[in-house]
């Protein structure tokens, strides 16, 4: 089975895309540091199931658009990119399956979009709804200042150390058991593969920009009235998104 690559409008966002097959929309969605090369081997195998599977670079990452702004890594912009992603392949309705920050994107996508979504495949993040206080302080609490989540949030610090060798980051973040070898379920070529990604998209100037929105953890979703949208990339709730639940604002 042979993954096909282009490149689409995702709402202004240029979007890389890897497909395979024909059927139902199934999008996938990586998590960090990941691209669309974490499904190699559900992309066709879903393709001969029947379906057509799509996996994104998401935001931020790889081949897809890299916007510099803070700001534009909200979760409204990650959910709003899927919805735009279904409209330029032409399609009403999609399975959204996320693994690791993919699945809240994917979550938050089918919770903001019901009428979009037909079913969520949550992998290792299960949807926890918003919680009365913001997670950036529990997790310093729990963890410490120095968990990944908190660190991120000192602009330059971290995006200095990973972007003096965005490839080598691939294997100094892969879990090693024992320290000198890598840990047996990973496969040695699959690093390589991913380490040539990062150098021919010139991650070096800017590894997984995503990392700004890693900076809005601590942020609640804007409210977006029932009726008056949020005003990205198709995020205008449903008629009757209150009646579903979801309160007068979302």
């Amino acid at each position: 089975m042979v993954i096909g690559h282009q490149m689409v409008d995702a709402g202004g966002l240029p979007m890389h895309i890897a497909e395979a097959g024909t059927g139902p929309l199934v999008i996938l969605l990586h998590g960090f540091p990941e691209c669309w090369y974490s499904w190699r081997h559900q992309l066709p195998a879903l393709a001969e199931a029947g379906f057509h599977a799509v996996a994104p670079d998401q935001r931020g990452y790889c081949r897809s658009g890299r916007p510099r702004p803070v700001e534009q890594y909200t979760i409204l912009h990650l959910a709003g990119d899927i919805i735009a992603l279904m409209d330029a392949l032409g399609e009403q309705t999609a399975v959204v399956a996320g693994h690791d920050w993919g699945a809240p994107v994917a979550w938050s996508t089918a919770l903001m979009r019901p009428d979009r979504v037909r079913a969520v495949i949550g992998l290792s993040v299960p949807y926890r709804p918003r919680g009365s206080s913001p997670p950036l302080p529990t997790l310093r609490a729990l963890f410490g200042d120095g968990f990944y989540m908190a660190y991120f949030q000192q602009p330059g610090t971290a995006d200095a150390e990973l972007a003096a060798d965005p490839a080598d980051q691939v294997h100094v973040n892969t879990p090693r058991v024992p320290e000198v070898r890598v840990r047996q379920d990973v496969d040695v070529h699959d690093l390589v593969v991913v380490r040539r990604i990062l150098e021919r998209h010139d991650a070096r100037e800017e590894l997984f920009h995503r990392q700004g929105g890693l900076k809005y953890l601590d942020r609640s979703l804007p409210k977006c009235p029932i009726g008056q949208g949020c005003g990205l990339a198709g995020l205008q709730p449903p008629p009757d998104a209150e009646d579903k639940g979801f309160g007068s604002a979302i």
